[in-house]
C-alpha cells in the first residue's frame, strides 16, 4: 500500500522533458553529475558529464551501448578525454605512392596491421 502511494505520488511530480532538447539534454547533464563520485573525476565532473551525455545522446534512443567504446591511453590528463564518431586506427599511411594512379581503392581494415597477410606478402 505504502509502495503504490509512493509511486503515484513520484508519478504525480515527475515531468517529461524528452519533447524539449535543451530541457532534456540538462536532465541527462543533472544524472551524469550525480552519477560520476568518483574522488579522480571531482575536478573533471563537468567535462566527462558532457562526454556521457554527448555519447548518450549520439545512440539516438538505442539501448545498444556496446556502440560506445572507450579506448584507454597512456599519459596525458583527463582534461584530454574526448568523443570522437567513428573509429581511430593508429597507423600512419603513406599516399604520395597513390599519385598518377587512377581507379584505386582504399580499405579499412578492423583489424590491426600485422594481422592482415595478402598473397604478396606470403611470397616474401
Amino acid at each position: 500500500m505504502a509502495r503504490t502511494e509512493a509511486l503515484k505520488e513520484l508519478y504525480n511530480i515527475s515531468s517529461d522533458n524528452s519533447q524539449s532538447k535543451e530541457a532534456f539534454r540538462e536532465d541527462l547533464m543533472n544524472i551524469a553529475r550525480t552519477t560520476i563520485s568518483s574522488k579522480l573525476l571531482t575536478y573533471e565532473k563537468e567535462h566527462f558529464a558532457k562526454l556521457v551525455v554527448d555519447a548518450v545522446l549520439k545512440l539516438n534512443g538505442s539501448r545498444n551501448l556496446s556502440q560506445i567504446q572507450i579506448i584507454k591511453k597512456l599519459g596525458g590528463s583527463l582534461k584530454d578525454s574526448y568523443l570522437d564518431d567513428g573509429f581511430i586506427l593508429e597507423k600512419q599511411f603513406q599516399l604520395d605512392v597513390l599519385i598518377g594512379r587512377k581507379n584505386h581503392a582504399f580499405f579499412w581494415p578492423t583489424l590491426p596491421w600485422t594481422m592482415i597477410k595478402s598473397k604478396y606478402s606470403e611470397q616474401r
